[in-house]
């Protein structure tokens, strides 16, 4: 059949490559004339489903498709069964696309649409871009309704305030509260619901706080006030302002400026508490430390506890080095490792061992086992079941002694007892000094009861009563004040001449001693 073709209005003809296109005068319908100078039917000659249409808007053009560009000045590329009907508004290609926001975008894709003035979506399918200058990048069924706001890909995610952004993944939300900025960068069924809010990654996790971050992952973490952060992990929470988890599991830094580093089931509860890691510790002190270890708690203002298993620092600025099931009562009180001590009054120090305990003001139990230092500035050195019960009274070790007196001392041995003011037993067993300044300086069962007396050694001696008596020996009594007990005196290098002699001297005459007048 002949028909009668003239060249279109506004369509270039393509004679360098020897194809032209025309229009037919009484059908409006296009055709190509191609290089063996065949006049074709696009639309059946060249097996296309659509023919060349002019947009229907003032200034449209729609190149090619079965679509509607019905805006002034929009444009329709390609595809099928889209509808341009935004001012200035732009389909490139796809099928059932709809842009009819002010100078909106669509490059491609199914059954996206752009409604507000410059949105755009570049791909993908059942994705709308409803706020002004909002963005899809592409994926499913996805939803950009804030002001500036993002969703670069994935399926499923909401960006639903003024410059919130979601990166990619599946269901997340980046919502904000009113002046938005939140942002979500992947992962699953993550939410960003305040302004300036981020999680990174990861699965079910919530930043919920203004300027709150929920950064590299994990799952089931919640950030959920201001300016708190959750680095990763799982099922971790930072609820406080400045509060942080840095990751690890079961994890909660519910005070201000608080902060858990990692490990499992930790809570820093209270204004810049700190828990470094471990399992089921607990910083609940204002200023608190929990280093690590398992089953640990710093309960009071600025108390430390550095590591070990079920230790308690529960004293104002108390601190337990270690070891286990120690407690730091009292203020200013420390246990520095062991197991089972406990200092219980202030400035009170258990250096280490087994069940001590410093119970006095400033006391201190160096080491050992079940030794106790109950008065004020009483030390106990080490040993075991030691006492020092007084003021300023000391046990330097050994077993079952007593330091009672105070300012008394027990330098050692078994069984020993200081119980007078400023009294000493330097060691031996079952020694008694009881009197004020006695002294006993070893032996077995010496009894020191005198003001001021003193035995030297020996066994079952008594001053009795008498003031300022003195015994060298075994089994003697005093029975005068100021004098000296001596048992089988011998005495070596007398001199044989009183010549010279201070009066009271010894020389002896023939075996005989005198004295000097």
């Amino acid at each position: 059949m002949a028909i009668t073709v003239s060249t279109p209005n506004n369509v270039e003809s393509n004679n360098g490559n020897s194809l032209a296109v025309f229009k037919e005068s009484t059908t409006n319908k296009f055709y190509v004339k191609d290089i063996n100078g065949q006049i074709q039917d696009i639309a059946s000659g060249l097996g296309l489903t659509v023919i060349f249409e002019i947009g229907t808007g003032a200034n449209s053009t729609q190149r090619i498709g079965s679509g509607t560009s019905s805006g002034d000045g929009s444009t329709i590329s390609g595809g099928v069964g889209n509808d341009a009907s935004g001012l200035s508004s732009t389909i490139s290609g796809g099928s059932n696309n709809t842009a009819s926001g002010l100078s909106s975008t669509i490059s491609g894709g199914s059954n996206n649409a752009t409604s507000l003035s410059g949105s755009t979506i570049s791909g993908g399918s059942g994705n709308t871009s409803s706020g002004n200058y909002s963005t899809i990048g592409g994926g499913t069924i996805q939803n950009a309704s804030g002001l500036n706001s993002t969703i670069g890909g994935g399926t499923t995610n909401i960006a639903s305030n003024p410059n919130s952004t979601v990166s990619g993944g599946s269901s997340n939300t980046a919502s904000g509260y009113v002046y938005g900025k939140s942002t979500v960068g992947g992962g699953n069924s993550n939410t960003a619901s305040a302004d300036n809010s981020t999680v990174s990654g990861g699965q079910n996790n919530t930043a919920s706080g203004e300027y709150s971050t929920t950064v590299g992952g994990g799952q089931n973490n919640t950030a959920s006030t201001n300016y708190a952060t959750v680095s990763g992990g799982t099922t971790n929470i930072a609820s406080n302002l400045n509060s942080t988890v840095g990751g690890g599991n079961t994890n909660t830094a519910s005070g201000s400026d608080s902060t858990v580093s990692g490990g499992n089931t930790n809570t820093a509860s209270k204004q810049n508490s700190t828990v470094g890691g471990g399992n089921t510790n607990t910083a609940s002190g204002p200023d608190s430390t929990v280093g690590g270890g398992n089953t640990n708690t710093a309960s009071n203002v600025s108390s430390t506890l550095s590591g070990g298993s079920g230790n308690t620092s529960s004293g104002s600025a108390s601190t337990v080095g270690g070891g286990q099931t120690n407690t730091a009562k009292g203020g200013n009180s420390t246990v520095s490792g062991g197991g089972y001590n406990t200092s219980s009054a202030g400035n009170s120090t258990v250096s280490g061992g087994y069940g001590n305990g410093g119970s006095g003001g400033f006391a201190t139990v160096s080491g050992g086992g079940y030794n106790t230092a109950s008065g004020v500035y009483s030390v106990v050195g080490g040993g075991f079941e030691n006492s020092a019960s007084n003021t300023d009274c000391t046990v330097g070790g050994g077993s079952t002694n007593t330091s009672s007196g105070a300012d008394g001392t027990v330098g050692g041995g078994l069984e020993n007892v200081a119980s007078g003011q400023f009294s000493a037993v330097c060691g031996g067993t079952k020694n008694q000094a009881t009197a004020l300044q006695s002294t006993i300086c070893g032996g077995e069962n010496n009894v020191a009861s005198a003001v001021e007396s003193s035995i030297l050694g020996g066994s079952q001696n008594s001053t009795s009563t008498f003031q300022n008596s003195h015994i060298l020996g075994s089994n003697i009594t005093s029975d005068r004040i100021d004098c000296a007990f001596v048992e089988n005196l011998s005495i070596k290098s007398i001199p044989t001449a009183a010549v010279g002699l201070p009066s009271g001297s010894l020389w002896s005459n023939a075996g005989v001693i005198n004295i000097v007048p």
